[in-house]
């Protein structure tokens, strides 16, 4: 009897396992579409950020450039007019 019901259980589950599996590969393989799909979203976005980020900074380094001028021509001009400078200068 026991062999007989071996038998049954491996005809009832063998056809089976293997649908279950091939369903299991299917999902596997959406899942890695789905992440790669995120991976190239996530690599996008930071490059439109570092392309920000870059403009930002070239803006900061062209405002203390001109900071910079600024600064020296009124302490020229400070000392030019014989007055005395400020102290924090």
């Amino acid at each position: 009897m026991a062999v007989q019901e071996d038998t049954e259980l491996q005809e009832f589950y063998h056809p089976n396992s293997s649908n279950n599996f091939q369903k299991i590969q299917e999902i596997e393989g959406k899942r890695i579409v789905r992440m790669r799909e995120s991976v190239k979203t996530y690599v996008a976005i930071g490059q439109q950020v570092i392309a920000i980020n870059r403009r930002c900074l070239e803006r900061i380094v062209k405002a203390t450039e001109s900071m910079i001028r600024k600064m020296s021509q009124l302490v020229i001009k400070t000392f030019k007019s014989e007055c005395e400078p400020p102290g924090d200068i």
